[in-house]
């Protein structure tokens, strides 16, 4: 330890001595975020807003496909009710 650590220590435990014998304890502590933390906060809100995009797009893509696969039933459907034979390659997976 330094001088100035045993001094504070010191008269810390010199204060803390008296507490408990009508000498009231009055403690302020501030903490300041270091650069490092400040860093991981921008960071953690980047990835909060990117994920947020991309929730968005998720949601609007799955709807589209969604809204597809709803008209290509209504499409087999009214096919089917007309005796309309849909080829079967329009079935298949197209990759």
């Amino acid at each position: 330890m330094t001088s100035s650590s045993d001094a504070l220590l010191a008269s810390l435990a010199a204060l803390l001595a008296g507490v408990g014998e009508g000498i009231p304890l009055n403690l302020n502590v501030s903490l300041t975020p270091s650069e490092r933390v400040q860093a991981l906060e921008k960071q953690v809100a980047a990835l909060s807003s990117e994920l947020s995009t991309l929730q968005r797009e998720y949601n609007r893509v799955e709807y589209l496909y969604f809204c597809e696969s709803k008209i290509n039933q209504r499409i087999q459907d009214y096919c089917a009710e007309n005796h309309f034979r849909l080829p079967r390659s329009l079935y298949r997976d197209p990759s």
